[in-house]
């Protein structure tokens, strides 16, 4: 990790840079707001605000159904390629998929169990879950709790997320579809 820029006090940022490489949950995006502002930070690591920009698109598309947040998080180019099989380019066409899975999910969960960044990409082991509430693969809705891991992989362009894609335990998921409904 790096910190470049400012006015601070020698050792200041080699100090910041331990610190945040053995703690970067620490870092999400009003903590990278408030060191720019405090200690002149003018360019934090893309390791950390990706983290942190990843965090966000799970808490606010996802988990909140905030499809607003979109514009703010995703390239204008966005391209995602999903497990469940879809493909979708754009604002637009991602908004649609969330839709299309809060339809079929209600409380659908996104957590994230593990993180990895690297230059402009990022790594997330991730926990799916969701109550199935409409026709899913095929299947009726049942009420029942479905959960399923998987995994995302994330490239960005600038300070934006330009391409997502998301590889889930397809195979669990059927399975858990499959058992729900049987009576």
């Amino acid at each position: 990790m790096c910190l470049e820029g400012g006015n601070r006090p020698a050792g200041q940022g080699r100090f910041l840079t331990r610190i945040l490489a053995q703690y970067p949950a620490i870092l999400d995006l009003a903590t990278y707001l408030s060191l720019n502002k405090w200690f002149g930070v003018s360019n934090l690591t893309n390791m950390s605000n990706h983290q942190a920009i990843i965090r966000a698109f799970y808490e606010e598309i996802w988990n909140k159904h905030d499809t607003s947040q979109i514009s703010e998080l995703l390239h204008e180019d966005f391209a995602f390629r999903g497990s469940l099989g879809q493909e979708r380019h754009g604002h637009a066409g991602f908004a649609a998929y969330v839709d299309f899975v809060h339809a079929a999910l209600s409380d659908y969960r996104c957590e994230i169990q593990e993180m990895i960044a690297e230059g402009n990409k990022a790594f997330a082991r991730l926990l799916f879950s969701g109550m199935h509430r409409a026709e899913f693969f095929g299947y009726q809705p049942t009420g029942k709790r479905v959960e399923w891991v998987g995994a995302a992989v994330f490239t960005f362009a600038g300070e934006k997320i330009s391409a997502l894609w998301v590889l889930g335990d397809v195979h669990g998921l059927l399975q858990q579809l499959a058992n729900n409904a049987r009576p």
